[in-house]
């Protein structure tokens, strides 16, 4: 096996809009606009739960949050989802979510806070915000729409170098994993220099392996993902 890193397609071909990672794998939105958990038992690997149409995911430590295609943004406990009261009209583009629970909205191109049922401003209100990821307390990371990277925490909004703009962003304790807008992949660990990794492989019948385009990322305390250009998803082979 190679010394790198490599990315392993999940089994049973699954086909995603977007993903999410959780301490029990993966979660995904499939082409049909529901919720996916990974792994399922070895004759189903993708199992379709319960759930509205769904736009995006998050999730923390223990429970799943989704950005329904209506506009709601709501929580789901059981198999049950359950939307903040009020939020059709918070015009959210995009969620995250902390390791213990706290909401991150984008709304209106800003950073919000859900306390109370409630949207709350945050810092960084000069940034136009397009997408977040939330790490632990009050610590998150945002992307503006230029592709810079900045990191909230401690009460301060500050910028964080990457090598070259990105598009996307995954967050936990002590590890970022990013998407550029080139396609390429990058992670880095404790606060040290970025990484850039390889690409995913995919294998097809009657072709030889071939790289493909990473879309969206997304990691856990155990566990990195990706989903690539055409929907496929793959995990990383040193954080499994």
């Amino acid at each position: 096996m190679p010394n790198e890193p490599y990315w392993i397609e999940g089994f049973g071909a699954g086909q995603a809009l977007a993903i999410a990672a959780w301490p029990h794998g993966a979660l995904a939105v499939g082409t049909n606009t529901v919720l996916y958990t990974y792994p399922g038992p070895w004759a189903q690997p993708w199992v379709q739960q319960p759930s509205p149409a769904l736009k995006a995911i998050a999730a923390s430590q223990s429970i799943v949050y989704g950005l329904q295609s209506d506009g709601q943004v709501a929580r789901r406990i059981g198999s049950q989802w359950h939307p903040f009261a009020g939020s059709a009209a918070w015009n959210a583009q995009d969620i995250g979510v902390t390791e213990d629970d706290r909401v991150l909205v984008v709304a209106g191109g800003a950073l919000r806070a859900v306390e109370g049922g409630q949207l709350k401003d945050t810092l960084c209100a000069s940034i136009t915000v397009a997408s977040v990821a939330g790490v632990s307390g009050d610590e998150a990371f945002l992307l503006d729409q230029s592709g810079a990277l900045h990191r909230v925490a401690g009460g301060r909004c500050e910028r964080v170098e990457t090598p070259v703009a990105m598009q996307r962003i995954a967050a936990t304790t002590g590890r970022l994993l990013a998407v550029s807008v080139d396609g390429a992949i990058w992670r880095r660990r404790d606060g040290r220099e970025w990484t850039r990794l390889p690409a995913p492989i995919k294998y097809r019948p009657g072709r030889r392996g071939f790289r493909t385009e990473a879309r969206q990322v997304a990691v856990s305390a155990n566990s990195s993902w990706v989903l690539d250009h055409e929907g496929s998803i793959f995990v990383l082979s040193d954080e499994t």
